[in-house]
């Protein structure tokens, strides 16, 4: 979260609008990974990034996965709806 801020401010971001940041390509590369894995930031193309707010985070993350939750449970209890052969059984 160091950096969050910064980047909250540039809004849309480049990998190397970080490195001037952090003033290390390594250290750079360490940070997108890792807040692309906490969802802090979202790719938008190859080199190009954008913040998620915090507030959209806390807002909507519990209605997505209560939709995700909710989308899950009709996928797994959905029968198998295959028609049934009219020959199947009979010789």
């Amino acid at each position: 979260m160091k950096y969050y801020e910064d980047l909250l401010l540039l809004g849309c971001f480049s990998r190397s609008d970080v490195e001037k940041l952090t003033h290390n390509a390594k250290t750079a590369g360490s940070l997108i990974g890792s807040y692309l894995a906490k969802g802090y930031i979202e790719r938008v193309r190859q080199d190009l990034y954008a913040v998620i707010s915090l507030e959209t985070m806390l807002m909507y993350g519990k209605e997505a996965s209560n939709r995700k939750q909710e989308i899950d449970r009709q996928h797994y209890t959905i029968p198998n709806q295959r028609p049934k052969d009219k020959h199947c059984g009979k010789i």
